[in-house]
């Protein structure tokens, strides 16, 4: 018997050594787990060629997270009128806003937080409105790419920690915070994007009062990750390349262009 209460003792203190172990180190176990489903894919990179040793390429780790279209994209958007939206949003929402020949069309963030892409036409340009949640990061694409019109999916891929698309055209695999194909027939394939806002709703309808609105159909009052945007990790892989300049989650303004890219805190540049 009492050898029996020292084993069942000795099993207890192991799972609570396995739990503290877990709480402590998930995010390092998760990591290690997902990067054993990854690949990796050499892409040029013209910024390389003018460092010394460099070989004018990059090599970049897409990892597997889900499978595709595990989180679907939305290729026929349906819109309500500003009138329609005021009984469905709080002003203080926020949403990604869409000028084109006229047309004006906002997209709130937590409804692109469930599906990370739509396919649009607005004012006659075919468009993808991208959002990754993890980076709060919203960029618009033109689709039509060497005069062939796209279509774009979700891949349940990461590099980064960033949204990785797939278009059901060519199957090609691309990078949103790369703009480019990183994979597949176009790859090196540059993305034209368009022009857009993150804002409030409230902002955009003062704006432009006409402006149509990604039905909500009356759901999604909350944003699926506001938890996650709270909370003190950042993406789902953890941070590859720690910079203490700023808090992981601190929203930063860039610029791009061939060169290295500058960026600042958003709060400076408001």
């Amino acid at each position: 018997m009492g050898w029996f209460l020292s084993k069942s003792g000795s099993i207890v203190v192991l799972l609570l050594v396995a739990l503290v172990a877990a709480v402590l180190f998930a995010p390092q176990l998760r990591s290690f787990f997902l990067n054993l489903r990854g690949e990796t894919v050499s892409i040029v990179d013209t910024s390389a060629r003018s460092g010394p040793g460099a070989t004018g390429t990059r090599d970049l780790k897409i990892i597997t997270v889900l499978g595709r279209d595990g989180i679907p994209a939305i290729l026929e958007p349906q819109f309500a009128t500003s009138a329609q939206a005021l009984g469905q949003m709080d002003l203080a929402e926020r949403v990604m806003g869409v000028s084109i020949n006229g047309e004006h069309r906002a997209y709130p963030l937590n409804l692109l937080s469930r599906h990370e892409i739509v396919n649009d036409t607005v004012g006659g340009k075919p468009i993808a409105v991208t959002w990754w949640p993890l980076c709060f990061a919203g960029i618009v694409y033109d689709r039509e790419i060497q005069g062939t019109e796209h279509t774009f999916g979700v891949s349940a891929k990461l590099i980064m920690n960033a949204l990785v698309m797939y278009d059901h055209q060519s199957e090609t695999v691309w990078s949103q915070f790369l703009s480019r194909g990183v994979k597949g027939p176009q790859v090196n394939q540059a993305l034209e994007i368009v022009p857009a806002v993150q804002t409030t709703w409230q902002q955009w309808l003062s704006l432009h009062p006409d402006t149509l609105v990604l039905d909500k159909r009356g759901r999604y009052q909350g944003d699926t990750y506001e938890g996650y945007y709270r909370g003190g990790s950042a993406g789902i892989l953890g941070e590859s390349n720690k910079d203490k300049r700023l808090p992981g989650k601190e929203l930063v303004m860039g610029m791009g262009w061939p060169r290295p890219t500058p960026s600042a805190p958003s709060r400076s540049a408001a």
